[in-house]
């Protein structure tokens, strides 16, 4: 297979055609691109700690799509830059089986986000739900991003973590705490309780998610057990 330069400028210009909004084959674009992103891709609420200009930690929405298959990156760099989703790509590393490079596409921002998820929601089985998910969060964020976390968006951030499976490390966790010690309340009360709740939900993550390998059972197998 030819190597493909993603980053060369012949390369971008060629995901600049715009096809026919109600062609089949933007239908099927959309549906190869939910496709891809069901399946080696993900749909969640990232979280960044503190920085020196801002004392507390913050969540952000999130699709990306990792794949070493150069052919399949340029396809779907071509379906979202068709439809105006601008992203970020980079390489980031090599496989550790194939030592293939590693490609990375990640679709940030609070507009970017819902036109993303607007654009794959009819496509998506497994993923459905975060994506539903993501797309409550980021919309109520987008009303009133400068206020304080809600109930509601809390519960959002510890469901779409628990249907991916995803929890920080150990080492992770800890860091938190040491840091949580470290807030004088009086002055950062905010960020103290941002802490405070995060911690909770590493807890329970791992209440719910650190279980013997035998035992664990994937959300999307446990949703279809229990349907009917």
């Amino acid at each position: 297979m030819e190597n493909i330069d993603l980053f060369s400028h012949d390369a971008i210009q060629e995901f600049t055609v715009t096809p026919d909004p109600d062609s089949p084959s933007r239908i099927i674009k959309l549906n190869r691109l939910a496709m891809a992103i069901e399946c080696e891709g993900s749909i969640t609420i990232g979280m960044t700690p503190p920085t020196k200009t801002r004392d507390r930690l913050s969540f952000y929405s999130l699709v990306g799509f990792t794949n070493t298959n150069a052919e399949l990156m340029r396809e779907i760099c071509e379906s979202l830059n068709s439809e105006g989703v601008s992203f970020v790509l980079r390489a980031c590393g090599f496989s550790p089986c194939s030592r293939k490079v590693k490609y990375q596409l990640i679709v940030h921002g609070f507009l970017r986000v819902i036109k993303t998820l607007e654009l794959i929601m009819p496509y998506l089985d497994s993923k459905r739900r975060q994506a539903e998910i993501v797309l409550a969060f980021t919309e109520s964020r987008k009303r009133h991003s400068h206020s304080e976390y809600t109930d509601q968006e809390w519960m959002w951030v510890e469901e779409v973590r628990t249907l991916n499976g995803r929890m920080p490390t150990p080492k992770a966790v800890e860091k938190y705490r040491k840091m949580l010690s470290g807030i004088d309340y009086s002055k950062h009360p905010r960020s103290y309780k941002y802490f405070v709740k995060y911690i909770e939900i590493c807890d329970r993550l791992k209440e719910k998610l650190d279980l013997p390998r035998s035992l664990k059972v994937s959300p999307v197998v446990e949703r279809w057990i229990n349907s009917d």
